[in-house]
């Protein structure tokens, strides 16, 4: 098929079918605001919206979605990221808001594209020296996460390239 944008969202999903990975023109997909725990396997994939479901286990096979742009994962229950995050080498947004994140893989610091990285609302303490790898990130959302004044103050000094946005 040549479909390229595909959009479910708001659907109260629990499930999709198998086949849906037989879209291999699939470049956009929106699964927003549905309560799916599983992220179907579309390697193809630019762009994923994910957001306000019901993920608590990023699997390894995320590491094969090397085409991604843009992941939206927000508002889901991950506490953690496993180490093929780091594979996606075209990531340009990472958004992870409000997931209860203990900590991050230092693979984070192999996101070479990235630009964005969203960690509002997670319940990170600190993160790993790697991040400051990441020499095209220009924006940095830690509100309301449990890293302390003075370590943001020092990552500002050793990312200065990178607005860092913190309450």
């Amino acid at each position: 098929t040549n479909l390229h944008s595909l959009s479910l969202s708001g659907n109260q999903l629990n499930g999709l079918p198998t086949t849906i990975s037989h879209l291999t023109q699939l470049r956009t997909l929106n699964l927003a605001g549905n309560t799916l725990d599983v992220i179907p396997l579309i390697s193809t994939l630019q762009s994923l919206d994910f957001s306000y479901n019901r993920l608590s286990n990023l699997t390894a096979d995320i590491g094969n979605f090397s085409h991604l742009h843009t992941l939206d994962l927000s508002n889901n229950m991950l506490k953690k990221l496993p180490p093929e995050i780091g594979n996606l080498k075209s990531l340009i947004t990472l958004n992870l808001w409000g997931n209860p994140l203990k900590d991050l893989p230092k693979e984070i610091g192999k996101l070479e594209s990235l630009e964005v990285l969203v960690l509002d609302g997670s319940n990170l303490q600190s993160l790993p020296a790697e991040i400051t790898h990441l020499k095209n990130l220009k924006k940095l959302h830690l509100d309301n996460t449990g890293i302390k004044k003075s370590d943001i103050k020092l990552l500002e000094k050793a990312m200065p390239w990178c607005k860092i946005f913190h309450k």
